[in-house]
């Protein structure tokens, strides 16, 4: 019998018994370590635990209106539930620095209703390792994730909302609740 033929055979049983590789289980958040507008410490996915989170990362100044499209509606149905909680993460970059910074902050403060400045935490950061940790590959589009109560991603979302997209992402929370 040819060698190569059984060397062939061998290696196809052996690939044919072998288990097939694991599924990857779901994603852990990165660590985002910033502040809030209320000046209060956010280090993300830690600051969420015990809660499911809608966590929502911009890119562009502009993006205002994607989120409103998500965060409006998802706030509506979930605000008033126990459990539930909402960061607003723009993702400013590293080239803004102190007064900078500052002015941004104080002009964001200026428009955000205090209540949900808790919420609202600007990260100054590199966010290149956040957005490859994440899949993230357009950053023209809005990112919209709910962490479970562990912080690992069950469901995201990106660009602006939809009908059907809304009802997948409520259902979606509902269940992540249960």
């Amino acid at each position: 019998m040819n060698t190569t033929l059984v060397v062939a055979c061998m290696l196809s049983l052996l690939l044919a018994s072998a288990p097939a590789p694991a599924q990857p289980g779901p994603l852990r958040f990165p660590t985002i370590s910033t502040e809030a507008l209320d000046r209060s410490k956010v280090v993300l996915p830690d600051s969420a635990t015990g809660s499911v989170t809608f966590l929502c990362l911009a890119f562009r100044r502009q993006d205002q209106n994607q989120i409103s499209t998500w965060l409006e509606p998802v706030e509506r149905e979930f605000g008033g539930r126990p459990g539930f909680r909402f960061y607003e993460i723009p993702m400013m970059g590293t080239s803004i620095r102190g007064a900078t910074r500052w002015f941004i902050n104080t002009a964001m403060a200026a428009v955000i209703p205090k209540a949900k400045r808790r919420w609202f935490a600007p990260y100054y950061g590199d966010s290149q390792p956040i957005a490859a940790e994440l899949g993230i590959t357009d950053r023209t589009l809005i990112h919209l994730f709910v962490l479970d109560r562990n912080g690992l991603v069950r469901h995201r979302v990106s660009g602006p909302a939809t009908a059907a997209s809304l009802a997948a992402l409520i259902a979606a929370a509902d269940s992540i609740a249960r």
